[in-house]
């Protein structure tokens, strides 16, 4: 969770749960983009800026 939460506000809060799941296993971290869902939805964490 603490690898999630330093994606997200390196990427100033622009990530969603995809691409922070396919940063964290670039970095060598195993997990699905669905836990990385779970686990911003329990940080509360979410995207601010929607798409078009």
């Amino acid at each position: 969770m603490k690898e999630i939460k330093t994606v997200f506000f390196a990427m100033k809060k622009r990530y969603g749960y995809m691409r922070i799941g396919t940063e964290l296993r670039r970095r060598g971290i195993n997990i699905s983009n669905s836990t990385t869902a779970r686990y911003m939805k329990e940080l509360g964490l979410f995207v601010s800026i929607k798409k078009p």
